[in-house]
């Protein structure tokens, strides 16, 4: 994979805004590269690694809440490795019904 979906970019521009919102600087911290599971989204450029380490973790709360309401139901946001030097939100672009061509 050499790039990610445009579904993807306008979701991490989103979340960048949602990050200023709640006084925070986005970090992307893994899109295609890096190890992940087999069949992971991030191989086919529709997944992303929000890095949390710097944020306390109530505003790391409600920077997921935002994210949730701001990219809809076609995004899946979960909070990863929490507590663990590995904790990240991950967002992957997920459409739950087919898209049209």
């Amino acid at each position: 994979m050499l790039g990610i979906r445009p579904e993807l970019v306008i979701g991490l521009v989103i979340a960048e805004s949602v990050y200023a919102d709640h006084g925070a600087e986005l970090t992307v911290a893994a899109l295609t590269n890096g190890t992940h599971h087999p069949g992971s989204l991030h191989y086919q450029g529709a997944a992303a690694d929000l890095r949390t380490h710097d944020i306390a973790p109530e505003v790391v709360q409600h920077i997921l809440a935002s994210l949730r309401t701001a990219l809809g139901d076609d995004f899946d946001v979960v909070l990863e490795d929490a507590g663990t030097p590995n904790e990240h939100i991950h967002v992957e672009f997920q459409p739950k019904q087919p898209i049209s061509p």
